[in-house]
């Protein structure tokens, strides 16, 4: 009797235990994806290594901003904020790009539709936590790294 309660016991440890499982990578995607989506401002542009200083954004009358929506959809755009821009009556937000984005792993693409032209954006993901997002353009006239805040 005590074989059998043993044997149980062993088979339903087994069992249990091959029930337990770690994250797949469609999980890892979508908790990556999940922590892209926000408004995200560009703070800096450069090429590295190169020793030269890039474009620093946090000087400029405008900010650019990349917002990746839940649903799927980003829209680029740069929104004033100096008041002498503003009393010339611009408008407050200028779109650049809008269009779907969809992100595997650390790579980011970008399915930008403007006005009568669409074309495909493929962004490696350098660095990324919940302030802070490093890209990196994958094309040879586009490997210049921006780096976004929230």
């Amino acid at each position: 009797m005590k074989k059998l309660y043993t044997t149980i016991l062993i088979g339903f440890l087994l069992s249990m235990s091959s029930c337990t499982s770690t994250k797949s990578s469609k999980d890892q995607d979508t908790v990556a994806a999940a922590s892209i989506v926000g408004r995200w401002k560009l703070e800096k542009e450069e090429r590295r290594p190169v020793t030269e200083k890039g474009v620093v954004y946090k000087d400029q009358p405008t900010y650019v901003i990349l917002n990746v929506q839940k649903n799927g959809y980003f829209i680029l755009y740069d929104t004033f904020i100096d008041p002498a821009w503003k009393s010339k009556g611009l408008p407050l937000i200028s779109e650049r790009s809008k269009g779907q984005w969809e992100m595997t792993d650390k790579v980011l693409k970008l399915h930008h539709n403007s006005g009568d032209t669409s074309y495909t954006e493929t962004i490696e993901i350098s660095e990324m936590d919940k302030k802070t997002l490093v890209t990196k353009g994958q094309d040879a006239k586009s490997n210049v790294y921006k780096t976004y805040g929230k």
